[in-house]
């Protein structure tokens, strides 16, 4: 319960849902109207709310000695939604228990489902009409819903089928002096005046007034009488039993009284131990509520991950929180263990520590957050509030992400929001205020706010690993992952990570493909060979474990017999159906790639997909169909960007560029309509340059990039496809990340070549030779191989090979030169699969027109 000390302690502040009742107090036996309410609960310096500490449901509130019962808000929701459900489930198997019906009564009046009760009194009324229990508890329960008619009649009922029962015999008494009929309300109480017990001293006292008021002085100073015979200390120092006595003596002359002498008074003394006592009080107050706040810090469990997470601490209470949501739970100070368990994960125990000063403790205004595996994006931030705000002003602000234990102090709104106003002391006055909360997106938009902030390479990448411990079918951020670990040249870490996975099932394809991939670059293809084999041998119809160990073979051939075998195995299975369209895209056989294609989309409806099926139709030059659905597109979204810019090279690729000039010029007025914006971004200023083939505009345009390596990159291309090989050269000496080592260079030897410059050309060759003398991959050796000028089975090993699509054009028109035999036939090859709308289309049309 709350106590001040000269205004300094804890305080309820405000009311709501009030329920008033009928009752009497457990504490103090008070007859009359108690209540049940919610309320806040506050710590309050001079009677003045300063910290809030949780909000309280309070029950059976007693107005004369203020006794109650009270329980934690949230506590009380949960109970109720637990108790009705569990008693409806026990009332549908046993509806004619009493026992149960009273139980599930009591559970719908205390938790409000007050329809759910009247029905169920009534069915009571009529199944159990002969059981006394029943009648009684309804008896009680209209009388405190004040229906004392139904009460009555029901009181009534129970002493006709049980009339010696002291309980029912009470209950009809107290009925008929409300009514006036006190010859009987005497009878039925009559047990009380051959020995009456303190705690029903009310109901003498009831019976005794009621003779006053109707002038019966006698018979009321009898049950005076008894009350001075059993309990004389209570008739020797209640004031107002006194007065009540002398009134009814006064009224009969009574010439000496029948009250006992007056106790001693202890009223005069009372200053002397007052003072000392309070201070006493004081401490043991302060003391008692340090120690209730050490022990019951609010602990805020962040889960940031898309699965549920169950916390239990050593100490304190437990707590279940929904995927992307969080909940609050008390634990003490110190140093305290967790366990977490993530999904279906195996649980886990991590350790946290806090620590308070006095102060820090009394203050209130600390935010302690267990961020679980580090995955809930946790955002601090602060604000002003003045009569006239500065617009778009800044205000500072901090993400923190991939910790496990997070601790602010100073903090105004904990996972709450800021308030739309406050009040301010004058129009001058600035008042800072400042929250901290959970972000709340998709973990992929949240990556991209991430990477914008200057955060620690550590943290972004535990963030990243527990949502795909948690997830590890979300692609889109497989693939971020992977990139970033690329970009920082973390890869040996990606390689750890992935292998801790590989053994789940089912078989996460994705994860597996990236890490032979990664294991292969290294030089371990006989080490993956082994691997997967062992693996398939254990479960030969695997279709996922086909379709990996085909993957990883050194020849095509091979290759498509296992795809094949992992198509038949699972039907459903995308992966083998787009390898073998990947296969056949390399070797220029479009048709088959777009029918393998076709049959990966419909399972999967994967845009990248949907992407590829444009490549093959442009490649074979099947316009008319997509043309149709784009032109569709933008008139009901004109400005869907993705079909605006296939749509541009589709009418570009069947020269119809006074078509694609209209949809340009269109597609910019409606974006400066809708945006209210002349600036359409760089971005799309040089998509359409490119597509224009205004390289000259187009590099222009590059000069603008802030990023200096990305603006050093774009150069490097554009001045190869505009065939300047010595401003490519220079380009490529700014970059500073490691970019495509090998493939640079075999677009600058084939450059030179076309340019007729054989020194720099045999310069960037060897070059190449060399940085792929350093490479451990089959892919890197064929090509080697094949640049020595030592295999006259060119074009087979190329149709064998496992050569990217990205980069097929180029070796094909590299190795023309090498091959000047072959030159024709591998030129074809080139143009053949140059169909992508990006780097390098315009070098390879130009050195492959003739």
């Amino acid at each position: 319960m709350p106590s001040t000390i000269n205004g300094i302690g804890t305080n309820y502040v405000g009311k709501k849902n009030v329920e008033k009742y009928h009752g009497v107090c457990e504490q103090c036996g008070y007859q009359g109207e108690l209540s049940s309410y919610e309320t806040g609960y506050w710590f309050v310096v001079l009677f003045i709310p300063i910290i809030p500490l949780g909000k309280k449901k309070i029950l059976d509130y007693c107005p004369s000695c203020r006794t109650h019962r009270y329980m934690s808000l949230k506590e009380w929701q949960h109970a109720g939604d637990a108790t009705v459900e569990e008693v409806e489930k026990n009332l549908t198997e046993k509806r004619n228990d009493p026992d149960v019906a009273m139980d599930a009564h009591v559970a719908f009046v205390t938790f409000r489902h007050n329809d759910k009760a009247e029905a169920l009194a009534n069915d009571m009324q009529i199944k159990l009409r002969d059981n006394f229990a029943v009648h009684m508890y309804l008896g009680c329960h209209y009388e405190r819903i004040k229906d004392s008619a139904k009460a009555d009649e029901l009181f009534e009922k129970a002493l006709k089928i049980d009339p010696e029962n002291i309980a029912a015999k009470r209950a009809v008494g107290i009925g008929c002096i409300e009514k006036g009929n006190l010859e009987r309300a005497r009878t039925l109480l009559s047990y009380l005046e051959e020995r009456s017990k303190e705690q029903e001293l009310w109901l003498l006292l009831l019976l005794a007034k009621a003779y006053q008021e109707q002038n019966d002085h006698d018979n009321a100073l009898d049950i005076f009488k008894i009350i001075c015979r059993d309990v004389p200390g209570f008739a020797g120092k209640d004031k107002k039993f006194r007065k009540l006595v002398q009134f009814s003596e006064q009224k009969v002359l009574l010439d000496r009284t029948i009250l006992p002498p007056v106790d001693f008074n202890w009223r005069k003394t009372f200053w002397t131990i007052a003072i000392p006592a309070a201070v006493i009080i004081v401490c043991l107050i302060l003391f008692k509520f340090n120690s209730y706040l050490k022990n019951n810090q609010n602990l805020i469990i962040a889960n940031g991950l898309p699965v549920m997470v169950k916390v239990k601490p050593a100490r304190g209470s437990s707590a279940t929180v929904l995927g992307n949501n969080f909940r609050r739970i008390h634990v003490p100070e110190g140093e305290l263990p967790i366990e977490i368990t993530v999904g279906e994960q195996k649980p886990k125990t991590v350790t946290i520590n806090i620590q308070n000063t006095l102060f820090q403790r009394f203050l209130g205004d600390n935010a302690f957050i267990l961020n679980v595996d580090g995955a809930a994006v946790v955002l601090w931030e602060e604000t002003e509030y003045q009569v006239n705000p500065i617009e778009n002003k800044e205000y500072p602000y901090f993400f923190y992400v991939g910790r496990a234990f997070i601790e602010l102090r100073d903090v105004d709104y904990i996972f709450e929001s800021f308030p739309e106003k406050i009040n301010l002391d004058s129009e001058r006055s600035v008042v800072r205020k400042t929250r901290v909360s959970m972000l709340n997106y998709s973990v992929n938009e949240l990556l991209t706010i991430l990477k914008t902030e200057k955060l620690k390479a550590e943290d972004l990448y535990n963030f990243m690993e527990a949502h795909l411990r948690a997830d590890p079918d979300n692609e889109e951020l497989f693939d971020n992952y992977y990139r970033q670990a690329a970009t920082d040249r973390k890869i040996p870490r990606v390689i750890v990570f992935f292998k801790t996975r590989l053994g789940k099932r089912p078989v996460n394809q994705q994860w597996h493909r990236i890490y032979q991939s990664l294991q292969i670059s290294k030089g371990r293809r006989k080490e993956m060979l082994d691997y997967y084999k062992k693996l398939l041998d254990e479960d030969p119809d695997n279709s996922a474990l086909l379709y990996l160990y085909g993957r990883i073979l050194e020849t095509q051939v091979q290759a498509i017999a296992y795809f094949n075998q992992a198509v038949k195995a699972d039907r459903k299975n995308p992966y083998p159906l787009k390898a073998l369209a990947y296969l056949f895209a390399c070797n220029g056989d479009l048709k088959s790639a777009q029918a393998f294609y076709k049959k990966g989309y419909s399972i999967t409806k994967n845009p990248d997909d949907e992407e590829m099926l444009f490549q093959m139709a442009v490649g074979l030059k099947q316009f008319s169909g997509f043309e149709h659905k784009y032109e569709k597109v933008l008139k009901k979204t004109p400005l869907n960007y993705d079909a605006f810019g296939k749509l541009l090279w589709l009418y570009l690729l069947q020269n119809k560029k006074a078509k694609a000039k209209i949809l340009e010029k269109t597609y910019a007025k409606n974006y400066k309509k809708e945006t209210k914006s002349n600036d359409l971004g760089l971005d799309y200023k040089l998509y359409v340059a490119y597509a224009f083939k205004n390289l000259k505009e187009y590099k222009n345009l590059i000069q603008k990039y802030d990023q200096q390596d990305v603006r050093n990159i774009l150069l490097f291309q554009a001045n190869i496809d505009m065939l300047n090989p010595g401003e490519a050269e220079k380009a490529l000496k700014q970059i500073k990340i490691e970019y495509s080592t090998i493939y640079k260079s075999l677009y600058l030897f084939a450059l030179y070549k076309y340019k007729n410059q054989p020194e720099k050309a045999e310069y960037w060759l060897d070059k190449t030779k060399k940085q792929l003398a350093e490479r451990k991959s089959e892919s890197d050796k064929l090509l080697l191989k094949l640049l020595n000028g030592k295999d006259d089975n060119v074009i087979r090993m190329l149709n064998e090979s496992t050569f990217s699509l990205r980069y097929k054009p180029i070796i094909c028109y590299s190795l023309s030169v090498i091959y000047p035999n072959k030159g024709k036939e591998l030129k074809n090859y080139a143009q053949k699969l140059n169909f992508e709308r990006n780097f390098p289309y315009y070098f390879i049309n130009k050195v492959t027109e003739n």
